[in-house]
């Protein structure tokens, strides 16, 4: 089984994925963060092309697309880059039938979050992005709570994510909104960032990974076609 993980599109198209999707890829895992129609409608396609093949396809979605959807104000590094305001996606959003639809079932979902058991032996947790020791995605986030929508850089962060993974019986996080590439273990207490490349995931240490964004052309491979998993970065 290999995994094709994809986050933070912001706006980009996703075409040049389908050659990857081609190359013997079995599921599609995607962590949300579309912001413009054209996004979505590209997303949609390739979403199209893997269940028609009856491949799996997982999609989360981000605070991006609920605040877009909700029409809430984001004051966001890639939205200048794009030269969108959020209140202007809104309305492009909802100009779109088939994209506010696509955005409104993700965001009217009971959960933000999807389960996988990995390569059969690791429970892995699918979520945007979440801190404070907290699995759920708040895409709207609560004003008592403001870092849950910070980046996950710090070790006191990883740590109570770590904890609560371990208490809820997850082995891995796969996770979006960072914009970093990165893989970080832990064990016997410990958070230790992985620099190797690729990553072969071991037995009873807990992993978060990030593919980084899409906007800026990452994603990665998971492939568990041996009993180890192998984490692959890649950009296009």
């Amino acid at each position: 089984m290999r995994y094709l993980v994809v986050s933070d599109i912001h706006g980009k198209l996703l075409e040049k994925l389908n050659p990857i999707v081609d190359d013997g890829i079995d599921s599609l895992i995607c962590l949300g963060d579309f912001d413009q129609v054209r996004s979505i409608r590209s997303f949609m396609d390739l979403q199209a092309r893997l269940e028609q093949d009856g491949k799996q396809v997982i999609v989360v979605p981000g605070n991006h697309d609920y605040e877009i959807y909700k029409r809430g104000k984001i004051k966001s590094p890639e939205l200048k880059k794009q030269r969108k305001t959020s209140l202007q996606l809104h309305k492009e959003l909802f100009r779109d039938e088939l994209a506010s639809n696509y955005i409104r079932d993700l965001l009217d979902r009971p959960h933000h979050y999807q389960d996988l058991l990995l390569g059969g032996d690791y429970s892995t947790i699918i979520v945007h992005g979440g801190l404070r020791g907290s699995l759920i995605s708040y895409l709207s986030c609560p004003k008592k709570a403001k870092d849950l929508w910070y980046r996950l850089e710090k070790d006191y962060y990883h740590r109570t994510n770590f904890k609560a993974m371990e208490e809820k019986g997850y082995n891995i996080m796969i996770r979006g909104h960072d914009h970093m590439k990165s893989c970080v273990s832990f064990s016997d207490g410990k958070v230790k960032p992985i620099r190797e490349r690729p990553v072969t995931l071991e037995p009873g240490k807990l992993y978060t990974i990030n593919p980084g964004s899409w906007f800026n052309r990452n994603y990665l491979v998971i492939d568990c076609s041996d009993e180890q998993p192998v984490v692959e970065f890649r950009k296009v």
